[in-house]
């Protein structure tokens, strides 16, 4: 069968790099389309087959990450916009990286992925009339939406509801995922797990931004049941050292940051050690020692309202 002189561009900046469903899924779409219209896939990844390779700068560079890591106080900040700004970094600009190919090879259908993708995508239709097709892989999506994508594909019922009442006035159709049947069809052996039931699933890519610690927090503080975790990223050796961290002695899962997302609750934990016995001793002789010396100083200067102690300079003083 002779292809469609129709030709097709889409964005998958993590294809075989990342194991999520906006990566896997939406390769399996494009492969198939390029059965019948002529597709250029663009990711990070070398050019093969249908891929062909654009610059970006990756979320798994090392610098990145250390960046990340060295100023947890902004990640919280913006943290309430963006789940975890290193992708944001490699779609703002991957996407600009993809700009002049857009223009220059006038696509007929452009797929992007991520809002910096549907406003570079935004550009090219009004200056060379390319039409956007948006994957949503997600929840609601406002954003994108407002951006007014030519076609809106939701992959589950719930999103194609909220997409036809909020924004009517773009073209939604509802595609559901379907199944890979190479991969789940009746002739393959089911894999046998000795794990206490209830058994929690959580299937996910092994990215910070998935927070896979806290799933495995809140079922390790469940009398029954297991987890079991199927990720496949660049966080899998530090996943399986948290799964294994509440089966040692001592160790156990910190909260050590929590922030809002719309509706969403966002967690970092941390592997934590509990004190020995004597070390609480004196955590407690230490603490009581302060408070002692609070009451005198309250006493003498004829203070007994608590509320002072919030007092940043008071508190400055006692700890001096």
């Amino acid at each position: 069968m002779s292809k469609s002189r129709i030709k097709i561009a889409a964005m998958i900046p993590g294809r075989n790099r990342i194991a999520r469903g906006v990566e896997s899924n939406f390769y399996y779409w494009m492969e198939y389309l390029s059965h019948y219209y002529v597709v250029t896939i663009y990711s990070l990844s070398e050019s093969e087959g249908i891929v062909a390779h654009n610059w970006g700068i990756s979320s798994q560079s090392s610098w990145l990450k250390k960046i990340y890591d060295s100023i947890p106080w902004f990640n919280k900040k913006i943290g309430k916009y963006f789940s975890y700004w290193p992708n944001e970094v490699e779609n703002l600009t991957f996407s600009l990286a993809l700009l002049p190919k857009l223009l220059k090879e006038r696509y007929d259908i452009f797929f992007p992925v991520s809002i910096w993708g549907v406003l570079i995508g935004r550009l090219v239709r009004t200056l060379v009339g390319t039409k956007i097709v948006y994957v949503n892989h997600g929840g609601a999506e406002n954003f994108i939406l407002f951006q007014k994508p030519d076609r809106f594909i939701a992959l589950t019922p719930d999103v194609f509801d909220w997409a036809q009442q909020k924004h009517a006035e773009v073209d939604s159709r509802w595609i559901p995922c379907g199944v890979d049947l190479k991969r789940f069809n009746p002739h393959i052996k089911p894999a046998s797990l000795s794990l206490e039931k209830p058994v929690f699933l959580c299937v996910a890519a092994a990215t910070a931004y998935k927070n896979i610690e806290t799933t495995i927090q809140a079922v390790s503080g469940l009398k029954k049941g297991s987890l079991l975790v199927i990720a496949k990223g660049e966080r899998e050796k530090e996943i399986e050292k948290l799964a294994k961290a509440d089966d040692q002695k001592g160790l156990t899962l910190v909260p050590i940051s929590v922030y809002s997302k719309g509706r969403l609750i966002k967690v970092s934990v941390a592997i934590g050690k509990g004190k020995k016995t004597y070390n609480k001793r004196e955590t407690i002789k230490k603490r009581e020692a302060k408070k002692n010396i609070e009451r005198i100083i309250l006493g003498m200067i004829g203070l007994d309202n608590w509320s002072v102690l919030s007092c940043a300079k008071w508190s400055n003083l006692v700890n001096s």
